[in-house]
């Protein structure tokens, strides 16, 4: 049958395909942060108003440095009364109930020696630089101006808005490396759920602003690593991540790797010649199946490689190596500072000779492995609260990431570098951190979960690049989803 212009001007015309507008598009595109950051607000927010006892992780000490601003803390310095009023006032430490500390209304002047917060009340938060106090002065002062709350309180509130930013960071991470929308939402929303994360972001302390900090850090240097440009921006971002807190070293150590992974695996284009030196070593080999045309092979994919690869992964292990120059800088100059300012020297304060070693042992250095793979601290409290769980977390936390890699070695190498670089990082950051404590300080101090925090955002993110079905996205987000509604339940 033969179909005439007349019968086809009378076929009803087809149905517009419906597309949203740009408003909504960005709205669809804005909804999972804003959501994320919402969450990260209220949940870090309830526990920061409501619990009026300081923390057993050396609040006091964070909240007096903070008070101290502009002025820095010094090794030996002792806690100002403003200080030792909040402990009192506030009913003393959590998680120390025989200690009961002087009453509330009281006027304190100079900690005696034998005052218990702080092993005589000295401030034991000067080991750290002083950007996080002078940031969080800041931000508390100007809300201040519109919330009316005490002090302590407004310091806790800061820490759900580096939260909220960081959690936003790493879904844009997540999304920079191929994630699609659903894991990218699941991996951030399961890094706010976290229970130390949300934890440290609810009091006054400088891993608060940690998630934020190794995120930006990591979108930066994505950003300068694919446009080969401005590469000299990395040292310097270096020193400023160090300068938030010295264990960011985890965050420099997974974007070393992750530049130098990224090189060596680096595709090179199909079709390509093979370099005439290269082709000459494949001729001369006496036959096609011996040892010597096998090391000639060897020789002719090496030199294509070297040819292609070389040089950019070079310029990786470079660049690495200056950014590892930059963490050495500030941790071996902030130490010097700290030492030439001391009202008494680190050494010959108590709460620092309980870490002084003669010696550092392999197995110290052994039992610190694997310690940022701690499942309590990855998963959310409906899951990790759970004590028959936590063997399954544990298989569930290892066999993942592992197994992501594997298929992204064979099927997805875009994401092969950072999920390499992510795994190898939570392995290795600890014992790096234990011996850099040991060679700068003399000093042994296994740290637990809180102290690789800096590589979570990009083990987040490696995860969600490596998901790359919506099903599986979707089983991600679905158990970030469960894990905020229990959360935000618990809190009331």
């Amino acid at each position: 049958m033969t179909v005439t212009s007349d019968d086809v001007e009378s076929l009803p015309p087809s149905t517009p395909r419906w597309r949203p507008g740009p408003w909504l598009r960005r709205l669809m595109i804005a909804a999972p942060v804003l959501l994320l950051a919402g969450f990260a607000l209220v949940a870090t927010a309830v526990p920061a108003i409501q619990v009026r006892q300081l923390s057993i992780l050396d609040e006091a000490a964070h909240i007096d440095s903070v008070f101290k601003v502009p002025s820095i803390d010094r090794s030996g310095e002792k806690f100002l009364p403003q200080t030792l009023a909040e402990i009192s006032c506030r009913g003393g430490i959590q998680q120390w109930p025989d200690w009961v500390p002087p009453p509330c209304g009281i006027p304190q002047g100079v900690p005696s020696d034998n005052y218990q917060v702080g092993s005589g009340g000295y401030n034991t938060a000067d080991i750290h630089p002083p950007v996080y106090y002078f940031v969080t002065a800041a931000l508390a002062g100007v809300a201040g101006w519109f919330i009316d709350s005490d002090p302590v309180t407004l310091m806790r509130l800061t820490g759900g808005l580096y939260l909220a930013i960081g959690v936003c960071l790493t879904w844009w991470l997540a999304r920079r490396l191929g994630a699609n929308r659903w894991s990218a939402f699941g991996v951030a929303g399961l890094v706010a759920t976290a229970p130390d994360v949300r934890y440290m972001s609810s009091i006054v302390n400088v891993d608060a602003s940690v998630i934020m900090a190794s995120a930006a850090f990591g979108l930066a240097a994505l950003t300068v690593w694919r446009r080969r440009s401005a590469w000299w921006i990395l040292p310097l971002l270096a020193i400023g991540l160090m300068l938030v807190k010295m264990t960011n070293l985890g965050a420099l150590i997974v974007t070393a790797l992750f530049l130098i992974f990224t090189e060596l695996t680096a595709p090179i284009p199909p079709g390509d010649p093979v370099p005439e030196t290269a082709r000459s070593l494949a001729r001369r080999a006496p036959g096609p199946d011996g040892p010597a045309a096998t090391i000639a092979r060897w020789r002719v994919d090496l030199r294509h490689w070297a040819s292609h690869n070389g040089q950019r992964t070079a310029r990786a292990v470079g660049l690495s190596g200056l950014m590892a120059c930059g963490a050495v800088l500030v941790t071996v100059g902030w130490t010097r500072i700290q030492s030439f300012r001391a009202l008494v020297p680190a050494d010959q304060l108590w709460f620092t000779q309980q870490f002084k070693v003669d010696r550092l042992l392999i197995g110290n250095i052994g039992d610190s492995l694997l310690r940022f793979w701690e499942p309590r601290g990855l998963w959310a409290e409906w899951l990790s609260g759970r004590p028959y769980l936590g063997s399954v977390l544990l298989m569930l936390t290892a066999a993942v990431p592992l197994g992501l890699v594997v298929r992204a070695w064979c099927r997805l190498r875009p994401a092969y570098p950072i999920l390499l670089a992510a795994l190898v990082t939570m392995a290795i950051a600890a014992p790096v951190y234990v011996v850099m404590n040991y060679v700068v300080n003399g000093i042994y101090f296994n740290p637990d979960f809180r102290y690789g925090l800096s590589v979570l955002p990009f083990f987040a993110a490696a995860v969600g690049a490596g998901i790359r079905t919506r099903v599986a996205g979707g089983v991600v987000a679905g158990l970030a989803v469960v894990g905020m509604a229990t959360t935000l339940v618990s809190l009331t």
